[in-house]
Protein backbone atom coordinates (compact mmCIF):
# COMPACT_ATOMS: atom_id res chain seq x y z
CA UNK A 1 0.00 0.00 0.00
CA UNK A 2 2.72 2.32 0.58
CA UNK A 3 1.60 5.33 0.56
CA UNK A 4 -1.38 5.00 -1.90
CA UNK A 5 -4.77 3.77 -2.38
CA UNK A 6 -5.49 0.36 -0.08
CA UNK A 7 -5.23 -2.94 -2.43
CA UNK A 8 -4.71 -5.46 0.01
CA UNK A 9 -8.32 -7.33 1.23
CA UNK A 10 -9.79 -7.54 4.42
CA UNK A 11 -13.29 -7.96 5.85
CA UNK A 12 -13.44 -4.66 7.26
CA UNK A 13 -12.53 -3.05 4.61
CA UNK A 14 -14.93 -5.17 2.33
CA UNK A 15 -17.77 -4.79 4.51
CA UNK A 16 -17.01 -0.59 4.63
CA UNK A 17 -16.91 -0.30 0.32
CA UNK A 18 -19.76 -2.67 -0.04
CA UNK A 19 -22.02 -0.32 3.25
CA UNK A 20 -20.68 2.74 1.90
CA UNK A 21 -21.66 1.71 -1.85
CA UNK A 22 -25.13 0.25 -0.89
CA UNK A 23 -26.07 4.10 0.77
CA UNK A 24 -24.60 6.34 -1.98
CA UNK A 25 -26.03 7.04 -5.53
CA UNK A 26 -22.44 8.03 -6.76
CA UNK A 27 -19.69 6.18 -8.63
CA UNK A 28 -17.40 4.63 -7.39
CA UNK A 29 -14.75 7.26 -8.72
CA UNK A 30 -16.31 9.72 -7.36
CA UNK A 31 -16.42 7.85 -3.81
CA UNK A 32 -12.64 7.40 -4.25
CA UNK A 33 -12.26 11.27 -4.99
CA UNK A 34 -14.56 12.08 -1.68
CA UNK A 35 -13.33 9.24 1.28
CA UNK A 36 -9.56 8.76 1.03
CA UNK A 37 -9.76 5.20 2.34
CA UNK A 38 -11.77 3.84 -0.97
CA UNK A 39 -9.91 1.48 -3.18
CA UNK A 40 -9.95 2.47 -6.91
CA UNK A 41 -12.58 0.56 -8.88
CA UNK A 42 -9.81 -1.46 -10.46
CA UNK A 43 -8.91 -2.92 -6.76
CA UNK A 44 -12.86 -3.55 -6.19
CA UNK A 45 -12.72 -5.42 -9.38
CA UNK A 46 -10.29 -7.71 -8.91
CA UNK A 47 -11.65 -8.24 -5.53
CA UNK A 48 -15.12 -9.23 -6.80
CA UNK A 49 -12.91 -11.06 -9.84
CA UNK A 50 -11.11 -13.48 -6.97
CA UNK A 51 -13.25 -13.00 -3.93
CA UNK A 52 -16.54 -15.15 -4.17
CA UNK A 53 -17.59 -13.89 -0.93
CA UNK A 54 -16.79 -10.12 -1.68
CA UNK A 55 -18.40 -10.52 -5.27
CA UNK A 56 -21.74 -11.58 -3.54
CA UNK A 57 -21.66 -8.72 -0.91
CA UNK A 58 -20.84 -6.43 -3.83
CA UNK A 59 -23.55 -7.40 -6.09
CA UNK A 60 -26.21 -6.75 -3.40
CA UNK A 61 -24.72 -3.13 -2.79
CA UNK A 62 -24.81 -2.71 -6.16
CA UNK A 63 -28.50 -3.72 -6.01
CA UNK A 64 -29.21 -1.34 -2.98
CA UNK A 65 -27.63 0.86 -4.73
CA UNK A 66 -29.66 0.88 -8.00
CA UNK A 67 -32.84 1.01 -5.99
CA UNK A 68 -31.86 3.68 -3.96
CA UNK A 69 -30.87 5.76 -7.56
CA UNK A 70 -34.37 5.49 -8.82
CA UNK A 71 -35.58 6.65 -5.98
CA UNK A 72 -33.59 9.49 -5.81
CA UNK A 73 -34.97 10.43 -8.90
CA UNK A 74 -37.01 13.81 -7.76
CA UNK A 75 -34.07 14.91 -5.97
CA UNK A 76 -31.45 14.13 -8.93
CA UNK A 77 -34.15 15.79 -11.40
CA UNK A 78 -34.06 18.76 -8.96
CA UNK A 79 -30.15 19.01 -8.79
CA UNK A 80 -29.68 18.57 -12.37
CA UNK A 81 -31.98 21.57 -13.51
CA UNK A 82 -30.67 24.54 -14.01
CA UNK A 83 -33.07 28.23 -13.48
CA UNK A 84 -32.34 31.53 -14.91
CA UNK A 85 -34.09 34.63 -15.44
CA UNK A 86 -35.11 36.18 -19.20
CA UNK A 87 -34.64 39.54 -20.17
CA UNK A 88 -38.41 40.06 -19.12
CA UNK A 89 -37.34 38.66 -15.42
CA UNK A 90 -39.69 34.91 -15.65
CA UNK A 91 -38.01 32.19 -14.10
CA UNK A 92 -37.00 29.87 -16.93
CA UNK A 93 -35.47 26.23 -17.00
CA UNK A 94 -32.13 25.58 -19.32
CA UNK A 95 -33.34 23.28 -21.78
CA UNK A 96 -29.71 21.67 -21.94
CA UNK A 97 -30.04 20.42 -18.61
CA UNK A 98 -33.65 19.31 -18.50
CA UNK A 99 -31.63 17.05 -21.22
CA UNK A 100 -28.97 16.30 -18.93
CA UNK A 101 -31.58 15.58 -16.45
CA UNK A 102 -33.68 13.07 -18.72
CA UNK A 103 -30.69 11.44 -19.36
CA UNK A 104 -29.46 10.87 -15.85
CA UNK A 105 -33.20 9.35 -15.03
CA UNK A 106 -32.81 7.48 -17.90
CA UNK A 107 -29.65 5.72 -17.15
CA UNK A 108 -30.77 4.99 -13.31
CA UNK A 109 -33.72 3.13 -14.70
CA UNK A 110 -31.70 1.37 -17.19
CA UNK A 111 -29.41 0.46 -14.64
CA UNK A 112 -31.87 -0.42 -11.75
CA UNK A 113 -33.94 -2.58 -14.82
CA UNK A 114 -30.52 -4.62 -15.19
CA UNK A 115 -29.73 -5.14 -11.63
CA UNK A 116 -33.61 -5.78 -10.63
CA UNK A 117 -34.76 -6.84 -13.23
CA UNK A 118 -37.86 -8.06 -11.34
CA UNK A 119 -38.56 -4.93 -9.54
CA UNK A 120 -37.48 -2.52 -12.22
CA UNK A 121 -37.34 -4.24 -15.35
CA UNK A 122 -39.48 -4.00 -18.71
CA UNK A 123 -42.85 -4.28 -16.51
CA UNK A 124 -45.22 -2.72 -19.41
CA UNK A 125 -44.27 -5.93 -21.51
CA UNK A 126 -45.48 -8.30 -18.74
CA UNK A 127 -49.07 -6.12 -18.01
CA UNK A 128 -49.18 -6.01 -21.52
CA UNK A 129 -49.07 -9.63 -21.76
CA UNK A 130 -51.04 -10.53 -19.06
CA UNK A 131 -54.14 -8.22 -20.15
CA UNK A 132 -53.67 -10.10 -23.61
CA UNK A 133 -54.16 -12.75 -21.79
CA UNK A 134 -56.56 -12.20 -19.59
CA UNK A 135 -58.58 -10.81 -22.28
CA UNK A 136 -58.15 -14.32 -23.77
CA UNK A 137 -59.65 -15.72 -20.75
CA UNK A 138 -62.51 -13.42 -20.78
CA UNK A 139 -63.30 -14.16 -24.23
CA UNK A 140 -63.42 -17.43 -23.52
CA UNK A 141 -65.23 -17.40 -20.83
CA UNK A 142 -68.07 -15.88 -22.22
CA UNK A 143 -67.59 -18.50 -25.67
CA UNK A 144 -68.36 -20.97 -23.18
CA UNK A 145 -71.04 -19.58 -21.16
CA UNK A 146 -72.74 -18.68 -24.54
CA UNK A 147 -71.96 -22.65 -25.82
CA UNK A 148 -73.16 -23.51 -22.28
CA UNK A 149 -76.66 -21.09 -22.27
CA UNK A 150 -77.63 -22.43 -25.69
CA UNK A 151 -77.01 -26.13 -24.42
CA UNK A 152 -79.83 -25.71 -22.13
Amino acid sequence: MAGGRPTEYTEELAERVCDLIAHSIVSLDKLRAEHNWFPTPDTIRQWSWKNQEFSAKYFEARKHQADLTVLEQERLLEESLILFNDKDGNTRIDAASVQLAALKCKNAQWTAARVLPKKWGAQEKAIEDLSSQNLQLVELVAKLSKDFKSDI
